[in-house]
């Protein structure tokens, strides 16, 4: 198992903090919970959509909502992309960008409460490294 250090040292009694990890640091079967957590709000999913321009009734008309399968508005999926990706860089991108994805999904909606605490990604449990492949230089 390796070993995970927030801080590696810089000098005497000094300490720099570490984001990310090093790829032999990651083997399939891995869970990771990302922190701190985030609160999202029905108002969260619907400012999202007003920016981008996403007209789906069904993320901010209760009324609507109530008449579809799901019974009541669902969070936006672009806002809950961006917290996913918001929420685990620190953990995969080691201080730097993520370039690329070769394929995200969505399994399930989420559902609006009165406050939807998020503690990892995608349906919101912690994240689980599937594959451990060394990525593909870009051409």
């Amino acid at each position: 198992m390796p070993e995970f250090t927030a801080y590696v040292p810089t000098g005497e009694k000094r300490w720099r903090e570490r984001f990310g990890l090093d790829f032999e640091q990651f083997a399939a079967g891995q869970k990771f919970q990302h922190r701190p957590g985030l609160t999202l709000s029905q108002q969260d999913s619907r400012d999202e959509c007003l920016d981008t321009l996403n007209q789906q009734m069904l993320h901010f008309d209760a009324q609507f909502a109530g008449h579809t399968e799901w019974k009541q508005c669902l969070m936006d999926s672009t806002l809950t992309t961006k917290v996913v990706i918001g929420m685990t860089w620190k953990t995969f991108a080691k201080r730097t960008r993520l370039l690329s994805f070769d394929e995200i999904t969505l399994t399930n909606p989420a559902r609006l409460r009165r406050a939807h605490r998020a503690h990892g990604t995608g349906s919101f449990h912690p994240d689980q490294l599937l594959t451990h492949e060394p990525p593909r230089l870009a051409r």
